[in-house]
């Protein structure tokens, strides 16, 4: 799945994933 995302989420995902980069 791929959906433009807010810099709101962008952090969270940073939390969730912080070594996730790849995508």
């Amino acid at each position: 799945m791929y959906w433009p995302i807010s810099s709101y989420d962008q952090e969270y995902l940073k939390k969730m994933t912080p070594n996730d980069s790849s995508k």
